[in-house]
This record gives C-alpha cells, sequence and structure tokens, in this order.
C-alpha cells in the first residue's frame, strides 16, 4: 500500500524553471501525475499495477480530450519536466530520489534494531525483583524536607521522629 502522505517541497516547485516555463494547464497535468506517481509502485513512475502510462490513460485521469493530453505532455517533456527510463515510463526524478533514500533509511532503521535487540540479548537489564510501578523518591536532605513554619529546624525533625 502507498503511503497516504509525503513530503513536498513547494519552494523546488516554484524553481523549478523548466516547469514553470509551461502553461498552468501543463503545471496542472503535472500535479495529477504526481499524485499517481506518489500513490502506485513504482513509487515515482507513471505506472499503475506496475504498468506505464500511455496518453489516452493520462488523459482519463486528467479528464481531458487525448489531444489535448498529448499536447500538454509534448510541452512537459520539451521544458525537460520529467524523465523516461529505458522502457520508456515517464517518472518524477525527485521522487524516485526521495523513495531510494526512504528505502536506504528503512534498511539502516532495521539494521539498527536488530543490533539493538541482539545486543539487549547478550547483556539482560539486571533484575530488580517483582516491578510495583514508580517509587516515590524520598528527600534526601534537609533542604527538601517539608519544615513547619515558625518553629526551629531541630523542633520540625523531632516531632516527625517516632518516640
Amino acid at each position: 500500500m502507498a503511503d497516504p502522505w509525503s513530503k513536498f517541497f513547494w519552494s523546488d516547485w516554484e524553481a523549478d524553471q523548466g516547469l514553470r516555463l509551461c502553461s498552468l494547464a501543463a503545471q496542472g497535468l503535472w500535479m495529477r501525475i504526481l499524485c499517481v506517481c506518489a500513490r502506485h509502485e513504482p513509487k515515482g513512475y507513471l505506472a499503475i499495477n506496475g504498468n506505464p502510462l500511455a496518453v489516452d490513460a493520462i488523459a482519463r485521469l486528467a479528464g481531458v480530450a487525448e489531444t489535448e493530453a498529448e499536447t500538454l505532455m509534448e510541452e512537459l517533456s520539451r521544458n525537460g519536466v520529467f524523465s523516461r527510463n529505458r522502457a520508456g515510463c515517464i517518472y518524477s526524478r525527485r521522487m524516485v530520489r526521495d523513495e531510494k533514500r526512504s528505502q536506504i533509511g528503512r534498511k539502516f532503521k532495521k539494521q539498527g534494531l536488530a543490533q539493538a535487540n541482539e545486543n539487549k540479548e547478550e547483556n539482560p537489564a539486571p533484575s530488580r525483583g517483582p516491578s510495583r510501578g514508580p517509587s516515590p523518591q524520598k528527600p534526601e536532605a534537609r533542604s527538601q524536607k517539608k519544615e513547619e513554619r515558625g518553629k526551629p529546624l531541630s523542633r520540625a525533625i523531632a516531632k516527625t521522629e517516632p518516640e
């Protein structure tokens, strides 16, 4: 299942000169394409169930005529907004790069968790007997003990000690 959200860098969208050269219609189509790329496998590629989308499928997804979708895709391609792999499948360079980084991060996280569990098994924590929850701490210094107002400290201590 695809992630329900992903990072989107607004400044990168604004700074992409190739995209800014495109018409608003082409920019809108690219955003629709990014939504498909983010939700299907392989992540970052314009494919559903592993099958690259043709212009007619893109037109249906965007709700435009096939001729309009073809014109807009040519505009995006001409301005270098997307790339194609060897099989001709359109992909978002940024999204593919981010997905690779994410996979590497998940790999290291799993390795770290496995290592932590291994260390725990080798060096178990010392047993302290049955746990009854956290025990309240007792004051260790006179300044932490409650004093009775107006009475010398020695009388306050004497009153609290059993007779």
